[in-house]
């Protein structure tokens, strides 16, 4: 795994982690502009699903149909940014990051939607406190 996956890897377990360790109350309490502690999980567990799934499906001649992240209670929060993820790093693996990957605003390179991911994991990180 090189750096930058390694940094992402760090990135999802210290936020699946904070997630996990809050209360029901501080998970349900008002985090603007994301609505909530949990739905700023459920924002970056969707962005994690989004990024694995258009590597998955790069080969394809259009862009995927994307699939939207199961909205459950909020104390699951944490789970599903650690499972997406784990899904996001094992599709990253062995790929080049100059290799075109799908996302939901075109084409990109798989090193700049990781890049991307890892920025919005730190900054919701640091938002849910």
């Amino acid at each position: 795994m090189d750096l930058q996956a390694r940094r992402l890897a760090a990135d999802v377990e210290r936020l699946a982690d904070r997630l996990r360790r809050l209360s029901p109350a501080r998970l349900a309490q008002s985090l603007p502009p994301y609505g909530t502690r949990a739905d700023a999980g459920r924002l970056a567990a969707q962005l994690l699903a989004d990024a694995a799934q258009g590597i998955e499906e790069r080969k394809g001649a259009a862009a995927p149909s994307w699939r939207t992240v199961p909205p459950l209670p909020d104390y699951t929060v944490g789970d599903q940014v650690a499972v997406t993820g784990h899904d996001l790093l094992t599709a990253l693996s062995g790929l080049s990051p100059d290799v075109p990957v799908w996302t939901r605003e075109g084409r990109q390179p798989a090193g700049e939607v990781l890049t991307e991911a890892a920025d919005a994991l730190r900054d919701l990180k640091l938002a849910v406190g």
